[in-house]
């Protein structure tokens, strides 16, 4: 219905206009106007050149309502650019006012205003030649599409989204909201870089100069676990560390990083950055200086700057009751694991009575929904910890735990743990309701209870860790 409302008024006029022009003898007529009058003749050509664009106006309208936004308008194809259907509206009018010559005033007419204007249309086409340029530059972009609206675009230093595309210039919007406007016939004849394809998604990297005493493998295995981390970095294709450049005093890494669109680049880098920063500050590294005096060890051990493990402990909120004497014991009794990417440390549902502290990589917790199906939970960097109920009650683990990246962890087991209780029985009472307060926050985000919790509500969640506890190391 809306497409007939829409033709109506061109096919209208295109009718009365053609009736008019076809019935201008019987109107002079009855108008008692003489045919061989200049008012007749002058009237003739008006209505004839009325009906020429009424006709050419329903054919573009018909054009604009059946195709454009009709059958071409599908909903999984890009709408046509403004730029091409005014071309081919514009190319009508004037196929129709050519016509209009031909059939109406004679070929004699149009071949001597042709010949007497030549002159004119010559100085004028080099007056206007850039302008001409743009238009048919603007044309061919459209036709070849090297660049279309909601693109991404670098030219001479400006980079910024088009959004629109005229006549004569493109106009590109950067993110600090400016806009720029490049005329077609320069975008035409200089390069520029598109960011949005042959994809919208792309790579960076931002360059990080470590201390060349850092073995590169540890080096690889804490960037890419800080680059996987960063928020707004694309999981396929996955990031990677290249060792692209040695310098006296610095080794320089390459974190490279997928992001999804130009608009996400400069938050995927600041994400990126932050990362690589916590990672390498949660390891004991620092980015290299350029004064300071590098010392290279022969026997292998110059760089490992690692955190000690009293240091990294200290940095666990479940360890804020340990004094110096209770981190002491825990740790003479670490143990060093080395996770493989894609490896599981933990099963969901397998026996365990110990924790783990990462203290490089990344590891993912993975737990099974009611219907079965695994289901990601939370994704721990360096600091982080799992395991603690198994390690303070006994109970079966309650998520499995993958290695995003390759791993360095440190496990306590209840073997090392139970000195700590035993000498400090109260210690205990702190432990369960820091466990509970860490559970009632992974309830909020969805995780999973250990198995074999009592479910009854009248007692706190934290009497009754207490009970588990007491009744698995026996205090």
């Amino acid at each position: 219905m809306r497409a007939v409302v829409a033709l109506l008024p061109p096919v209208i006029a295109a009718i009365v206009f053609g009736f008019a022009n076809a019935e201008w003898p019987a109107l002079l007529r009855g108008l008692d106007i003489a045919p061989d009058g200049r008012a007749a003749r002058w009237g003739e050509a008006a209505v004839a050149t009325l009906t020429a664009l009424a006709v050419a106006w329903a054919v573009n309208r018909a054009l604009h309502v059946l195709f454009w936004r009709g059958l071409l308008a599908a909903p999984d194809r890009p709408a046509l650019p403004r730029l091409l259907t005014d071309a081919v509206g514009a190319l009508i009018y004037v196929l129709a006012l050519a016509l209009l010559g031909e059939w109406h005033f004679g070929a004699e007419l149009a071949t001597a205003s042709l010949a007497t204007s030549g002159i004119l249309v010559a100085v004028i086409g080099f007056a206007v030649r850039d302008i001409i340029a743009d238009i048919f530059s603007g044309l061919n972009a459209q036709l070849e599409r090297p660049y279309g609206i909601g693109d991404w675009i670098e030219f001479q230093g400006k980079i910024g989204q088009v959004v629109e595309i005229s006549w004569r210039a493109t106009r590109l919007v950067t993110q600090e909201e400016l806009t720029v406007v490049v005329p077609n016939g320069l975008l035409a004849r200089q390069p520029y870089i598109n960011y949005s394809l042959p994809r919208r998604h792309f790579r960076d990297a931002v360059k990080v100069r470590l201390d060349p005493a850092v073995p590169a493998e540890r080096a690889r295995r804490i960037l890419l676990a800080a680059a996987r981390s960063a928020s707004g970095v694309r999981s396929d294709p996955p990031p990677d560390i290249k060792l692209i450049e040695l310098e006296r005093q610095a080794a320089v890494y390459h974190v490279r990083f997928w992001v999804d669109d130009y608009r996400n680049l400069q938050p995927a880098r600041d994400a990126v950055a932050g990362a690589v920063l916590d990672h390498l500050d949660k390891a004991g590294l620092g980015l290299a200086r350029d004064e300071q005096e590098v010392i290279l060890r022969r026997d292998g051990a110059g760089g490992d700057t690692r955190l000690s493990p009293d240091q990294l402990l200290r940095r666990v909120d479940l360890f804020d009751a340990l004094n110096d004497q209770d981190i002491a014991d825990l740790v003479r009794g670490l143990r060093l694991r080395r996770v493989k990417a894609g490896e599981a440390l933990v099963r969901e549902g397998e026996p365990g009575q110990s924790l783990f502290v990462l203290a490089e990589g990344l590891l993912d917790v993975e737990a099974k929904d009611p219907r079965g199906e695994r289901r990601p939970l939370a994704r721990l960097t360096p600091g982080g910890l799992v395991g603690e109920i198994s390690l303070l009650t006994g109970c079966p683990r309650t998520a499995t735990v993958i290695a995003r990246t390759d791993a360095v962890l440190y496990e306590i087991d209840a073997d090392a743990f139970r000195p700590v209780v035993e000498r400090r029985p109260a210690l205990a009472e702190d432990l369960a309701g820091i466990v509970a307060g860490r559970m009632q926050r992974n309830a909020a985000l969805g995780e999973p209870g250990p198995a074999g919790t009592p479910t009854e509500t009248e007692r706190p969640l934290a009497s009754r860790i207490l009970d588990g506890m007491r009744a698995f190391f026996r205090i």
